[in-house]
């Protein structure tokens, strides 16, 4: 984007159409911008990396009006917003003075009804018409496009409305001298509107009625001594949206996105339903046993299963205790001795094989 060089009215003080502006002009390079400008701009425009603030041309006429779209009495129709004209047929007369040869324009209107987008291509000293196609994202499904330049019913009228989905796709092509564009009213407080723009070759109609081409495109925005033109790239698209530069869309209340960002009241993100348990959660369900229950069948010992903390002879007994063969190998062993009576057998968990030992000898 680039800013042209300040220039003078051309005659719009015979309109009285603007409350806000003493003179129509342009600021010099990008970046040294009018403090008192940016102060009030709700709307930015962005393009790539680049976002200047936007003022709305300010008027005491409907954009209607301001636009003046001239036709030929027989064309004029609600559908379209055109009056009749006697000069400046199938052009916009109310922008004339904002006009420039080869360049496609826009800017936002703010008078009674709100603020309108307006968009006019071509004009007074294009030599050989233009061809260009927006796609229009993000209009409000509330709005409608008060002026369609060109729409009527004749056969010389090759402009392409297709106004069905989101975004809406709008085709122009134009005869040197003349222009095309339209006025979408209204913009709403939240605005997120983008266009991606197809200029001259890329363009759906070029070269199929005009051969012209677009040498610049510009959009305009109120100073406090005129308005200042913003030149941009011809091949990439842009963004209006409510704000002010450096605003995130979703801290402002637009549609666009929130820089992949999200979570709960003061930044605490949320866990997703499947995001399994955090860190310092306690086992699932089916974790096993809790600490203080008995442990299953197939456990191992319990801990009470070696011999008690009182019998002096820690360590004789594997941790694991003897095995139920061995018991029962032991009981045949003392019922060949003699002694197999029950309390011997109940004894024997609680004796040291020491003890045992010496229970064998006396027997033999």
């Amino acid at each position: 984007m680039r800013e042209d060089g300040e220039e003078r009215d051309r005659g719009w003080s015979r309109r009285h159409v603007l409350t806000a502006l003493a003179t129509i002009g342009a600021t010099t390079a990008l970046g040294r911008r009018s403090a008192a400008a940016e102060s009030d701009a709700s709307y930015v425009l962005e393009q790539g990396s680049t976002c200047v603030p936007l003022r709305p041309i300010r008027g005491t006429l409907t954009a209607e009006q301001f636009y003046e779209y001239q036709l030929p009495p027989e064309y004029v129709s609600e559908a379209n917003g055109a009056v009749a004209g006697d000069g400046d047929r199938y052009s916009s007369a109310g922008t004339s003075d904002l006009q420039r040869a080869d360049t496609s324009i826009g800017f936002l209107y703010e008078g009674p009804h709100g603020v309108s987008l307006v968009l006019v291509h071509g004009g007074d000293g294009s030599r050989d018409g233009g061809s260009v196609t927006f796609a229009i994202g993000g209009l409000p499904a509330d709005g409608a496009w008060v002026i369609k330049d060109d729409l009527y019913q004749a056969p010389s009228n090759y402009d392409e409305w297709s106004l069905g989905g989101d975004p809406q796709r709008v085709s122009w092509t134009w005869a040197a001298g003349r222009t095309d564009g339209g006025v979408f009213r209204p913009l709403e407080s939240d605005a997120d509107v983008t266009i991606d723009p197809a200029f001259n070759e890329a363009a759906d109609l070029f070269g199929v009625h005009y051969n012209g081409s677009v040498t610049d495109w510009q959009f305009l925005s109120a100073t406090d001594r005129g308005v200042k033109r913003v030149s941009l790239a011809l091949g990439e698209p842009i963004r209006i949206r409510s704000g002010r530069c450096g605003e995130r869309a979703n801290d402002i209340g637009g549609s666009g996105g929130n820089d992949g960002e999200s979570g709960g009241a003061d930044g605490d993100e949320t866990p997703s339903e499947d995001a399994g348990p955090p860190d310092d959660a306690g086992p699932p369900e089916d974790a096993g046993p809790p600490e203080d229950s008995g442990a299953p069948e197939d456990a191992g010992p319990l801990e009470d299963a070696g011999p008690s903390g009182d019998d002096g002879h820690e360590g004789d007994r594997e941790e694991d205790g003897e095995s139920d063969d061995e018991d029962e190998e032991e009981d045949a062993e003392n019922e060949e001795t003699g002694d197999g009576d029950d309390d011997g057998a109940n004894d024997r968990e609680e004796d040291d094989e020491d003890d045992e030992k010496d229970d064998d000898e006396d027997d033999d």
